[in-house]
């Protein structure tokens, strides 16, 4: 195991379903083995929160395509957001406000 590998440290957070993953900086190129790890409690967890990462759209992408190829989407018009890799998934409006239940935008 490397040395980042043996910093990594997956706390589980529910019973069920998610964890938190600490030790490591995602928003640099993570080490195959590591990745590994990050994968293997992606498949134990379904849901995994990394704290404190300070992702940019680039460095986002970046560690995402370590699952993949990424999809592209259309951005949505009330969002500002052009077609790319990286949408606002949101329930607030332009204003923060709450969308209504019946929203379908």
């Amino acid at each position: 195991m490397s040395e980042v590998a043996a910093r990594l440290s997956i706390r589980s957070l529910h019973p069920l379903f998610v964890a938190e993953i600490t030790g490591i900086d995602i928003t640099a190129p993570v080490a195959r083995e590591d990745f590994r790890t990050i994968w293997d409690a992606f498949n134990e967890h379904q849901i995994l929160v990394f704290r404190d990462q300070p992702f940019d759209d680039a460095s986002q992408i970046a560690f995402s395509r370590n699952f993949g190829t990424l999809e592209k989407m259309e951005a949505h018009a009330a969002n500002n957001y052009l077609p790319g890799h990286i949408a606002v998934m949101t329930n607030l409006d332009a204003n923060g406000d709450l969308l209504p239940l019946t929203d379908r935008a």
